[in-house]
């Protein structure tokens, strides 16, 4: 997996991300003798392998004063941009993370 992020800070409390995130994985090596590929195409260690590019697009909210002071609000947004599967394999059509922290 190979990973490349930005950010810019439009003011003290506010910034946004930009994240280009590149994987690729090989096919399973050995198999379950008691799973069938005729019958589960997902049981085919020979199918499994793949390529993916996803995009993800973050916010971030900081509190610099008052009561929620050193609060941080993460949220980023990723979708697909390329998909090459080797075989019938669960995909992701996008995913959302999200997640507060304080410091002290």
């Amino acid at each position: 997996m190979l990973t490349a992020w930005g950010a810019r800070k439009w003011s003290n409390w506010a910034s946004t991300s930009l994240r280009i995130k590149g994987k690729n994985w090989g096919n399973i090596s050995g198999k379950d003798t008691r799973l069938n590929p005729n019958i589960v195409p997902t049981a085919d260690p020979t199918r499994r392998g793949g390529t993916q590019i996803d995009i993800g697009f973050g916010l971030n909210l900081f509190v610099p004063e008052g009561d929620l002071k050193s609060g941080r609000l993460a949220i980023e947004f990723e979708v697909p941009v390329y998909r090459a599967l080797q075989g019938p394999q669960l995909e992701t059509d996008w995913q959302l993370t999200a997640g507060l922290q304080y410091t002290f």
